[in-house]
């Protein structure tokens, strides 16, 4: 006595479920990989926060600046081995020589700003811009918008995080309006070093 064996196919219904768990594996899959790629490209200590001394440095504008030492504060937060953001406040104080009447003087700065950093090789050196609001104080005041395009090193001694040296070069660009003077709008230009400590976690 013969016995068949009847194979049954599969109707569109589970041809349709099968399909979609494929889809579904396949996305899930993508998220894996794709997750994993962020994550590697995630520096491996994001947080960095710095202050340091503000040394010597030129400002030119309507007076020749000799600018004194001051105080940075900055906290730099990682994006990507290449990016960062940051959050900057500094303060110094200059000595001015009037190139008009031969008048001297000392004038204080504040301000914050915003910055963007590019580490272009992924390594120490970056370059980044900062932009953000400054005020002057001396016999007559000051404030106005601070565009600031700098470059320098961020330098780890040791194992990847803990202190890190950051010096700098900074091209400070100062538009502001005077405040009970008699000159108004007015826009510096100005050259600083500066080298900060920090700690990176």
């Amino acid at each position: 006595m013969f016995k068949w064996k009847l194979r049954m196919r599969p109707t569109k219904p589970e041809i349709g479920e099968l399909m979609m768990k494929q889809k579904i594996l396949v996305v899930i899959v993508l998220m894996v990989l794709g997750g994993t790629n962020v994550l590697m490209a995630q520096p491996e200590n994001p947080n960095t926060i710095m202050t340091g001394l503000a040394g010597m440095g030129m400002v030119f504008g309507d007076a020749a600046r000799l600018s004194g030492p001051g105080m940075v504060t900055a906290y730099e937060r990682a994006i990507t081995r290449s990016f960062s953001l940051g959050l900057e406040t500094f303060g110094n104080f200059s000595f001015e020589i009037n190139t008009y009447n031969d008048t001297s003087w000392f004038r204080g700065v504040a301000g914050a700003q915003t910055r963007v950093k590019w580490y272009p090789a992924g390594g120490p050196f970056f370059v980044d811009l900062g932009l953000g609001y400054a005020w002057e104080v001396t016999d007559v005041s000051r404030h106005g918008f601070l565009v600031s395009p700098e470059a320098g090193l961020k330098i780890d001694p040791g194992k990847p995080g803990g202190f890190v040296i950051i010096p700098t070069i900074t091209v400070p660009v100062f538009i502001g309006k005077e405040k009970g003077g008699t000159y108004g709008s007015s826009i510096d230009v100005g050259l600083h070093s500066t080298i900060s400590l920090g700690f990176a976690f």
